[in-house]
């Protein structure tokens, strides 16, 4: 889709590693881009593995009060932002199983898997601020899951082969995120993205929306590849993700991180003459 001088935004992001440093969880570096933005009424939709609850308290630390997208898709939460509030969807739109059915699942597996995979279900709120580099509070807030379970694997790629299968037959999916592998239902951020963006065209019918999405790790790619406009931010080692089949609709600014959040951001907003 071309990019026309008359379109209205709707930026998706991820956040580890994309609109929050990798390490420090900063968004400084993209906060000439995030206020632009702002400036424009432009709705930020925080689009990420992470829980409702966790994402709550950065919305505040950013000033925003849009929808947000948490658990790699798995839900959808309304904000009180005046766009949030013409979608008039409710509190919440939720996709796919409980949390406590994914447990369940995990529990029964085959030993020879369940032993190489730690969940945050097995983890204390401290162990999971170690794994993490999160403050405690903010950990607990990480195990507080609605239906999604992040976990670490230390078993042989075998057994990840074969965990797919079975999470396959049980109309689950395998995400691997910028740190951990995600159990979640057969969703995904590009789904809650293309279903939001209906809602709002569907509301708004006489606004040329202009999707875009931000991401820098495997669980973004189907999002980053469905979005008018996609950004692929690269890891604080320079490498970024190679979108297939997006030709000529995906921008790779250089710079890592919130840095090169910014920089794709100020150069499609130039191309739109937002000042």
């Amino acid at each position: 889709m071309k990019v026309t001088k008359t379109a209205k935004l709707l930026v998706f992001t991820d956040l580890d590693g994309s609109l929050l440093d990798h390490e420090t969880y900063s968004f400084s570096s993209a906060q000439s881009a995030l206020d632009r933005l702002k400036s424009h009424h432009v709705p930020i939709i925080l689009t990420t593995s992470k829980t409702y609850a966790e994402v709550v308290d950065l919305q505040k630390e950013l000033g925003i009060n849009d929808p947000c997208i948490v658990e790699n898709g798995s839900a959808i939460y309304m904000g009180s932002s005046g766009f949030s509030q013409a979608l008039a969807v409710g509190d919440a739109q939720i996709f796919g199983r409980s949390y406590q059915s994914i447990c369940t699942f995990i529990e029964q597996l085959p030993k020879n898997i369940r032993v190489s995979l730690t969940g945050f279900a097995d983890l204390s709120a401290q162990e999971v601020a170690q794994v993490t580099g999160l403050p405690i509070e903010k950990a607990e807030k990480a195990k507080n899951r609605l239906a999604s379970e992040p976990f670490q694997w230390t078993g042989a790629p075998e057994g990840l082969r074969e965990l797919e299968k079975l999470l396959d037959g049980q109309d689950m999916a395998l995400l691997q995120g910028g740190r951990f592998y995600h159990i979640v239902s057969k969703v995904d951020k590009s789904l809650a993205l293309d279903w939001l963006a209906k809602k709002a065209k569907s509301v708004y019918n006489a606004v040329d929306f202009h999707t875009v999405a931000l991401g820098d790790g495997p669980n973004d790619e189907k999002m980053i590849a469905s979005a008018d406009t996609g950004i692929v931010i690269a890891n604080p080692d320079g490498v970024a993700l190679t979108i297939k089949g997006a030709f000529g609709k995906i921008k790779y600014p250089k710079a890592p991180g919130p840095a090169g959040w910014a920089q794709g951001m100020h150069e499609l907003m130039d191309e739109l003459g937002l000042a």
